[in-house]
């Protein structure tokens, strides 16, 4: 399977495999859950690598910065073209059902060292790691949300122009690897994708 095969699989482990309690859980209570995803992805990438559909995964890939620092790619994963890929997970939670409803936020800082997290942060993060050297240039970057519920078309039209402002993801694009009007009604997928030069 190639990378866009996997993401198009993976899409579909969650919607036939998570079950519908634990989504209405989540949708219930307008929580954020991206572990609980990752650990799902990481299920289905482990039956990919032993189907041999795969030729290897990794979790909390660890990419050794200058002692003590580190940084950490979600997954890791390499595809049965030999292509390498990082894949950052999010999950995006606009139910609005506490309070008044979370506020979407594609890239923040943190409270404790005003680090930038959020999507356009991982991706940002990503770029910086290929810039200063930690990365070669093959490697594609994915940087994947999972929302719940699935959006409208015009929430995804919103999200989509909000993302189109942020100087950071110049380079990247906006890639739904299932097609808006079929995703599931519980959860829907949208990724910035940005692929690897062969030099």
């Amino acid at each position: 399977m190639n990378k866009d095969e996997v993401l198009i699989g993976i899409y579909e482990y969650m919607t036939n495999n998570v079950p519908i309690e634990a989504l209405n859980l989540i949708v219930q209570n307008d929580i954020r859950v991206e572990n609980y995803f990752a650990i799902n992805c990481g299920v289905y990438l482990q039956t990919l690598l032993d189907q041999q559909q795969i030729n290897s995964f990794q979790f909390q890939h660890t990419i050794l910065l200058e002692n003590p620092k580190r940084a950490h790619i979600d997954i890791f994963f390499v595809d049965s073209e030999n292509n390498e890929t990082f894949l950052e997970l999010k999950h995006f939670s606009i139910s609005q059902n506490r309070g008044n409803g979370r506020k979407l936020n594609f890239y923040t800082g943190n409270s404790v060292e005003s680090k930038k997290v959020g999507i356009v942060g991982d991706c940002e993060k990503l770029d910086n790691l290929r810039n200063e050297g930690y990365i070669q240039n093959n490697v594609n970057f994915i940087c994947c949300a999972f929302i719940t519920n699935k959006p409208t078309i015009n929430e995804f039209e919103i999200m989509t122009n909000r993302l189109n402002n942020y100087p950071q993801l110049a380079n990247w694009n906006i890639i739904f690897p299932v097609d808006i009007h079929h995703q599931n009604e519980n959860i829907g997928i949208m990724t910035l994708q940005k692929n690897g030069i062969i030099i």
